[in-house]
């Protein structure tokens, strides 16, 4: 009964009590028209993995190989139906050993041909399908010599710092360099690894965090991850009277400075405030300047540790008495 003649005998047939002859008859039809549909050829594609096996242990991959193929596949609705959803095909295996073999200079190659590949294909899928195109119809596994090679670690971290906050320090990766593996011809023109792009926006204290390393394809490490630490610090002003050095004074000669000390004003991370004092700092005047009629003698700054910034000293000439 086809749904076109079952469609003009359901014209006749009323909502109501005969609502459920309706239903019944309209579920026979698409039955019908279901297994008419099912039991017909369809071809289709499905994705199959590939994995490689017994690749020697003291070789490596050269470059990444393919990890799925293509395969276009024909038979009855119903088959194609259970493979797409319900029988997932199974990796094939590539063999290394059973290809076939050419050594070069550190470099072996295996190689797979089509007729190789296509009985690998067809042993994963339905005796009751066809198999039709490969989107690989060979292989060539390269393989050669692992390498190891010490390269530095390169940031890609992305943080600004605003006043009255100041980076206090060089940013700081440990460890600053990791040992890679891989194929000797990649592993040669690789000089430094790079971290995974990290966006802190305004940084306002000390940072320490682990972040990942990115490998290229083939490369890999015992070491996964490093530490890097972002010393900000924020400023905090401090003020110290600092007595002054006398330079190039003769033995026989006595100078009195007014004043003896001068103010200093400085900045300095809270972190460090401690560590500064009065003998952090050195400033002098040069006795070897004076000359009849001067009356004043310039104050010059010598020392200041690298942690500290000055602001301004007070004064910056003194008045003095010479003795002989």
């Amino acid at each position: 009964m086809g749904v076109e003649r079952i469609s003009e005998e359901l014209k006749g047939v009323k909502p109501g009590k005969d609502f459920s002859v309706f239903l019944v008859c309209l579920l026979i039809a698409f039955l019908f028209w279901l297994l008419n549909a099912f039991t017909k050829a369809y071809s289709t594609v499905i994705e199959i993995p590939i994995e490689y096996v017994n690749i020697p242990n003291d070789k490596i991959l050269s470059k990444a190989l393919p990890d799925k193929t293509s395969a276009e596949i024909s038979g009855t609705g119903f088959r194609l139906l259970s493979v797409s959803f319900l029988d997932t095909p199974e990796p094939i295996e590539i063999d290394f050993h059973q290809g076939n073999k050419q050594a070069g200079f550190k470099k072996v190659v295996s190689s797979f041909g089509p007729e190789a590949l296509r009985a690998q294909v067809l042993d994963e899928i339905p005796s009751e399908l066809s198999l039709g195109s490969l989107s690989i119809d060979s292989l060539k596994v390269v393989v050669e010599d692992k390498s190891e090679r010490e390269v530095y670690v390169a940031s890609e971290i992305d943080f600004k710092v605003e006043y009255p906050f100041f980076l206090n320090g060089e940013v700081s990766i440990t460890p600053s360099s990791v040992t890679i593996l891989g194929a000797n011809s990649v592993v040669q023109g690789i000089d430094s690894i790079r971290t995974q792009e990290l966006e802190l926006g305004n940084v306002q204290k000390r940072i320490t965090k682990d972040i990942e390393l990115q490998f290229p394809m083939g490369v890999e490490s015992e070491m996964k991850k490093v530490s890097i630490s972002i010393p900000v610090d924020e400023f905090t002003e401090g003020v110290l009277e600092v007595p002054i050095t006398i330079n190039n004074l003769p033995v026989d000669q006595e100078l009195i400075l007014l004043p003896s000390a001068i103010t200093v004003t400085y900045l300095v991370g809270l972190s460090e405030y401690d560590k500064v004092n009065a003998g952090s700092f050195e400033f002098s005047v040069d006795a070897s300047s004076i000359v009849k009629g001067k009356t004043t003698l310039i104050v010059k700054q010598n020392k200041v540790p690298s942690f500290v910034e000055v602001q301004d000293f007070s004064p910056h000439k003194l008045e003095f008495i010479l003795k002989k």
